[in-house]
Parts: C-alpha cells; structure tokens; sequence
C-alpha cells in the first residue's frame, strides 16, 4: 500500500485531487478489489478514511461501496478457487458458500469512512 500512502502524500496539495479519472467507481473498485485480497476489512476501512483526507469521495460512490464490497469480495477468483480446490469435500464447499454469504450480506460503515475528514490550512 505504499503507492497509495505516496499517492496521496503528492496530493495533499490540492483541493480537489482527481483519483478517478477513468469513471465514478473505478478508483473505488480498484481499492476494495486490490486490498481485501491481502487484509481484513478494518484495513479497508481505514484506507478508505486516508483516501477522504485528500479525496471527497461522491454521494454515487459512497452507494456504491457496500456493493462493490458485495459482489466483488465473495466472489473474487481467490474465494473461486478456495472453492475448486474443495473438490468434492462437501464441508468445504459448505464452508465455502457459507463464507461467500456472510461476505455478501456483510454490513459495514463504509459511509462513515468515506465522509471528508480534510484538515482545512490555518
């Protein structure tokens, strides 16, 4: 996650630094894609509140969040896979499903995270 700390160290200049000039989900996309694949949502969650202190996330990203958490964690090639590799062992495959369901229907504050928390210049 260095680039991200650098990333947003070199923007902390500007009032509106543009993350996301591909598209209104794709810098949101890319953050839950690529950190849930290695840490626990706490970590994303705190990402996230770093990123809003030089990136005003919009109210269309702030929705989309817990679904972009919803489809694309459960069912990431990595928990695909988990799932293969469990064969024909039904109780992992039932743990498996299980898994994709809580992350599925997981509740977390994205919104609460995702607010500005800029600190304004004295």
């Amino acid at each position: 996650m260095l680039w991200l700390k650098r990333s947003c160290e070199n923007l902390s200049g500007f009032d509106s630094p543009q993350l996301n000039l591909c598209g209104q989900d794709v810098f949101l996309n890319y953050l839950i894609r690529e950190i849930h694949y290695h840490h626990e949502d706490q970590y994303l969650l705190d990402i996230l509140k770093k990123v809003s202190s030089v990136y005003s996330f919009s109210p269309l990203e702030i929705e989309a969040a817990p679904l972009l958490y919803r489809c694309l964690k459960p069912l990431w090639f990595t928990e695909n896979d988990t799932l293969i590799e469990a064969g024909k062992d039904e109780v992992a495959i039932q743990a498996q499903l299980g898994r994709t369901e809580t992350l599925q229907t997981k509740e977390l504050p994205f919104a609460q995270y995702m607010k500005p928390n800029r600190k304004e210049n004295p």
